[in-house]
């Protein structure tokens, strides 16, 4: 199918997996495009803001820019509000996937790009470090755990709210967002809106940066980490935008109901809320008693949570016991 700005998009029935690297060659009666290496197994689209973008680098750019902003540079050193550079088991995690043809990485945020032509990347010496450390790791693990090629499709920027990553349509259009707002307009409130500095601009521009170029591509889910800066609409809290998020992702990739895996950032009765709207295959990744840190280190004991919700729902199989030699210190 061919567009009229040019664009093209191929669609192919469901393959096996293809674990050895192969050619893929695209051709019209004018001319041929090759592609290479081209592997064919699991792939899951990761987003949300900060603690999704985290990598080794990310941390000191982190500090010095919001220290500045903020005027208060006493705190840039201050591992409560920004951390540190993520850990060395993190990195221990990542780097053993380094050269690995199964994992493959397309990550594009707001300081760092790994997406090559082709789409995709390995992990390697001169980008693991840029790397946004919590999806790499749920790469490596969910590689080592099914022994098939897996990609992950990142695109995270942080210090976003929620309305950033959905349209305008998407939001006000969803039944439980409608509900909140008339709650909140019959309790007094102030007119619903746009808050803080989203508020200039707009609905959903990442979402139309970042999301839906990829939207049409075959996944297997997604993966969630936002929270942190709130939802950025007056009158509507966190279970009224991820059901509106989830809703409009879904439609927007036309594969039926993907499953979510979200870290959780509030408190756990929000879990049988969400239950309740009846959100079929959201999981939470409870991790509340890893870390109160603003931006976590140990992204890898972070990712193991998500592969505890994965592997059961998703792939029918038994959540992984991490015993010694298995990550579990």
């Amino acid at each position: 199918m061919v567009g009229e700005d040019g664009k093209w998009i191929a669609f192919l029935d469901e393959m096996a997996v293809v674990d050895e690297p192969q050619e893929m060659i695209v051709r019209d009666s004018h001319s041929t495009i090759t592609y290479k290496n081209v592997v064919v197994g699991e792939v899951w689209f990761a987003s949300g803001q900060s603690n999704m973008e985290f990598a080794w680098t990310f941390s000191d750019e982190f500090k010095k820019r919001r220290a500045a902003k903020e005027q208060t540079p006493e705190r840039a050193s201050d591992p409560k509000y920004y951390g540190s550079n993520v850990d060395q088991k993190t990195m221990h995690v990542l780097r053993r996937a380094i050269d690995n043809p199964l994992v493959r990485i397309s990550s594009k945020t707001r300081d760092h790009l790994i997406t090559p032509d082709s789409g995709w990347a390995r992990i390697t010496e001169d980008n693991v470090l840029t790397l946004p450390a919590l999806p790499g790791c749920i790469a490596v693990y969910l590689q080592e755990e099914l022994r098939v090629p897996v990609g992950i499709i990142i695109r995270a920027v942080s210090s976003t709210h929620t309305t950033r990553w959905i349209t305008k349509e998407g939001f006000m259009n969803d039944p439980i967002v409608k509900r909140q707002i008339e709650v909140y307009r019959v309790d007094g409130g102030a007119q619903p809106a746009l808050t803080g500095t989203d508020a200039n601009k707009g609905f959903g521009n990442l979402y139309r940066e970042y999301v839906q170029p990829v939207a049409p591509y075959a996944i297997q889910g997604f993966l969630w980490d936002q929270g942190e800066q709130g939802i950025g609409y007056r009158g509507v809290d966190w279970t009224g935008a991820i059901h509106a998020l989830v809703s409009s992702w879904r439609q927007s990739w036309q594969q039926g109901d993907l499953p979510w895996s979200a870290t959780d950032h509030y408190p756990d009765e929000l879990e049988s809320r969400v239950q309740a709207m009846g959100i079929e295959r959201f999981m939470i990744a409870k991790t509340d008693k890893l870390s109160q840190a603003l931006h976590p280190l140990n992204k890898w004991k972070y990712a193991q949570k998500h592969l505890e919700n994965i592997l059961p729902v998703v792939y029918m199989r038994p959540a992984p016991v991490w015993s010694i030699g298995n990550d579990s210190n």
